[in-house]
């Protein structure tokens, strides 16, 4: 028993059993009040917490609106795209088809494609000439890197059966290099 009913000993029965529950209702009082607090504070706390979540969902929405909106508005490119992978597809086939028909030392317009496919970034052509399945080129470059790339290229060009490499001179005034190359083709078939 707790040190202060123990000096009430000397009361009778009836007294000590009012004290006795007084002090169990005071007790329950106090616990009660901690729990309502704390239970206030919870249901504050979710309350807040709801409000978050709630503004968090109307910013996503509105944010997935805006995506499908978007994509929406891609869409058309995305079908062009597709439709000149198409013609891109079917040009690629007519160009082997060419290539498997014609003899490139004997056609220019096939041996024209060839070159054009292997112009890089950079390189800019001055005079082209086309005899008998050899290209004469004189042009400029707008850096050595360009000149490098346009050379490789050329190089690793499966219808270029060899290169004669003339010049490759510094422009001071506009500082551009200049070049001087033949290109001989291979036949395609």
């Amino acid at each position: 028993m707790d040190k202060k009913f123990n000096e009430l000993n000397l009361l009778p029965d009836k007294y000590r059993f009012n004290i006795y529950l007084q002090s169990i209702l005071q007790k329950v009082a106090i616990l009660g009040v901690i729990n309502i607090i704390i239970l206030s504070l919870i249901f504050m706390i979710l309350v807040f917490q709801k409000k978050q979540l709630t503004k968090q969902c109307h910013y996503l929405d509105k944010k997935i609106s805006e995506v499908s909106t978007l994509i929406q508005k891609i869409q058309p490119f995305i079908n062009k795209k597709k439709n000149l992978l198409i013609q891109f597809s079917t040009l690629e086939k007519r160009k082997k088809l060419f290539y498997l028909n014609y003899s490139i030392e004997y056609s220019p317009f096939i041996a024209t494609i060839i070159l054009a496919e292997n112009i890089s970034n950079g390189i800019n052509i001055v005079s082209l000439s086309f005899n008998n399945g050899m290209f004469a080129i004189n042009g400029t470059a707008d850096s050595s890197k360009s000149f490098y790339n346009f050379y490789k290229k050329l190089k690793n060009c499966k219808y270029i059966k060899d290169i004669n490499f003339y010049y490759l001179n510094l422009d001071k005034k506009t500082n551009l290099l200049s070049f001087k190359l033949d290109i001989f083709l291979k036949l395609v078939w």
